[in-house]
């Protein structure tokens, strides 16, 4: 992914629809090898029980807010 990543980046603003039209295609199957990636990964991790989804993802996302939105919890708690 990374390689396809880099030469995508380099082909852009290069003059020319052919540049243009090539770096459409390496964006795609940079992104179809980013989501194969995520399929092997979701693959060899072991998943949590689907009841405790809803508390992890709210977990992680007061932990990602932090500090920065007290006012998220209390918006999760309603949600409850």
């Amino acid at each position: 992914m990374r390689p396809l990543r880099s030469v995508r980046r380099r082909l852009k603003g290069l003059p020319g629809a052919g540049h243009e039209a090539l770096r459409q295609r390496i964006k795609r199957d940079e992104l179809e090898a980013e989501r194969l990636e995520q399929d092997l990964l979701h693959e060899a991790l072991p998943l949590a029980p689907a009841a405790a989804d809803r508390e992890a993802a709210q977990a992680n996302l007061l932990a990602y807010a932090g500090a920065e939105a007290p006012e998220l919890a209390a918006l999760l708690s309603a949600l409850d």
